[in-house]
This record gives structure tokens, sequence and C-alpha cells, in this order.
């Protein structure tokens, strides 16, 4: 089972999870990397159906559908990678997070009607967004020291946009880093924020 694999794993090892349709929890509490088969193109295969909760640092999450009607997953933890996933939810997809390190999420789909990543507290967190597409509002903790964020397609909803405007507006938001010629910053500039740093 998952459950077994995922006890019997070591730090550094990786689980493979078969293609499926799990209905429980996966918890990511050790130093391993968590691989959901897929196609060739990179279509998931592996679909949990349960609450994904990452709390060990520099794990690694990679191939996974996950959705739960609740909040679909949280992070806990430091030097962590989500990617090739879609993580989706009825309420939130990432809510309540937390990390004073660097949490990467990477060609994955994040969607949650009411958010999609949320990061509460944080403290010298980086959050590091790479050609995503997320869906529901997003928001970073004043403590965070910077978000990058990069490629997609299209890269943020505009909700996502209007809340990093009022953050910068009321001067509390973290350095928000886009890709130059991205549609963020055309969105941005053309709402009148002015205090983006354009990543190269």
């Amino acid at each position: 089972s998952v459950d077994a694999a995922m006890k019997a794993a070591q730090a550094g090892d990786t689980v493979a999870i078969f293609a499926g349709c799990y209905e429980q929890d996966l918890n990511v509490n050790k130093d391993i990397t968590v691989v959901g088969e897929t196609t060739e193109t990179g279509y998931q295969l592996v679909e949990i159906f349960g609450k994904l909760n990452i709390t060990a640092d520099g794990a690694t999450v990679k191939g996974l559908y996950v959705y739960n009607e609740d909040n679909a997953a949280y992070i806990g933890a430091k030097d962590v990678l989500v990617e090739g996933c879609e993580i989706a939810s009825g309420k939130s997809a990432f809510r309540y997070c937390y990390t004073d390190g660097t949490v990467t999420f990477e060609n994955s789909t994040i969607a949650g009607s009411v958010y999609g990543i949320h990061f509460d507290g944080s403290a010298n967190g980086n959050i590091v967004i790479k050609n995503c597409k997320i869906q529901g509002w997003t928001s970073f903790a004043s403590t965070i020291n910077k978000v990058t964020i990069s490629g997609g397609e299209p890269l943020m909803q505009i909700d996502f946009v209007e809340q990093v405007l009022k953050n910068l507006k009321d001067n509390w938001s973290p350095v928000f880093c886009f890709q130059d010629g991205s549609e963020a910053v055309e969105q941005l500039l053309q709402m009148g924020a002015n205090p983006i740093t354009r990543d190269e």
C-alpha cells in the first residue's frame, strides 16, 4: 500500500505510486521524493482523493492529482518542490502554509474556489512559482522575504493580480519578481503598480 511504502521509506528515497485512485490523505513527513505515474506527456495517472500534507524539509512531490473538497494541501517545511501536479479543491488548494526557507511550485495547476496558494507567517520564506496556472485568491504574509513568479499560461488569475496590487499599495507585501514581459507584469502595470522587480 502507499502508506506502507511511505512508512518504510528512508531519507533520500523515492516512493513511486502506480496509476490508480487512492481515497486517503498523503502525509509526506520525511525527506523523500514521491512520484506519481504519468503518461509520456506528463498527464497524472495517480489520483489522491484526500489531503496532501508536506511537513518534511527537502521533500519533493511530483506527478500527482490531488482533490479534496475541503483544503487540499498543506506545506509546513522548507526546501520543498511540488512539480507536475494538479492540486484542486472545492475550498482552497494550499491553505495555511508555512516555510522559513524555499518552496517551489513548478509546471503545476493549483485551483481553489477560495484560495489557490496561501502562506501564513513564513518569516524569511522564499516562494518560487514557475510555469504554473493558479486559480483562486493567492496570498503571501508580509514576513515572507520574496515571491518569484515566471512563466505560466496564463500566469495567474486576475483576482491574484488585484491582491498583489492591493498588497503593494498597502506597503506590507514582500518583493514580487516577475518574468519581464509576462502577462502578469502587463496587467499590473496597466493597473498602476510600480514597485515591481522584474525577473531576468
